[in-house]
């Protein structure tokens, strides 16, 4: 009896981390011209609303002011799995008066979600060292802002561990078939990066999302199984 409850909860607690895995960061692409990618990891509804901001991020949860900020729009519902290319993509727009340019120095794609004024971090992808700093101390470096793990949902894609050991443009290149939760872990993992200071085309091939049990299947499942040992005594 209590072994099954263990395995409920748990089960549970799975399905809940991957409905949380929004989104993450592919690709990185700051030589002419500017691009990034992102992967949807659960099906999102047309009018979904994400920002990503080339400005690092403070580990308060505060951004550097310096850098554009971009409001993506999804026009229609963006399935799961599908990636999606910044790149001549008029669902983006600019969400204040600066300019959203990645530098070939090293930067960084932060993205978010907006609740009132409160911010939900999604992920983070810095190309300039195989580190994030301590803050964001000018607009191609970042801390960790809440909520982002490094390995997570978090991954620092560069060239080495100092600050300006970057690579102008990095992509993932890991599976592309797993849950949610296992993708994302993937995505996260700086092992999965390659990087390169020419110019590269960012893979925008969907992913394969393997579904989870929902919650109340697992339920079913648990029950009947209660059912069965009772019998059995």
């Amino acid at each position: 009896m209590k072994n099954f409850i263990t395995i409920i909860i748990a089960a549970l607690s799975i399905t809940a981390s991957a409905s949380a895995a929004k989104i993450a960061i592919t690709g990185i692409h700051t030589d002419t011209s500017d691009n990034f990618t992102f992967v949807a990891l659960q099906t999102l509804e047309a009018g979904t609303e994400i920002y990503f901001t080339d400005n690092g991020a403070n580990t308060d949860g505060t951004i550097y002011d310096g850098e554009g900020i971009l409001l993506w729009t999804a026009s229609t519902t963006v399935e799961v799995g599908q990636v999606v290319s910044f790149d001549n993509n008029n669902e983006f727009t600019k969400a204040n008066n600066k300019s959203f340019a990645l530098s070939t120095g090293g930067d960084q794609v932060l993205a978010y979600t907006m609740s009132g004024d409160t911010k939900e971090f999604l992920f983070l992808a810095q190309t300039n060292s195989t580190q994030f700093q301590s803050s964001a101390s000018n607009s191609n470096v970042s801390a960790l802002a809440p909520g982002l793990i490094e390995g997570t949902n978090a991954v620092a894609a560069g060239k080495d561990a100092g600050s300006k050991d970057e690579w102008d443009n990095a992509q993932y290149i890991g599976t592309r078939t797993g849950t949610a939760d296992e993708l994302m872990a993937a995505i996260a993992n700086t092992d999965n990066w390659v990087g390169s200071n020419s110019s590269i085309v960012l893979n925008t091939e969907a992913f394969t999302i393997t579904p989870i049990p929902e919650p109340a299947s697992l339920s079913l499942i648990a029950l009947s199984s209660l059912a069965l040992l009772r019998r059995r005594k």
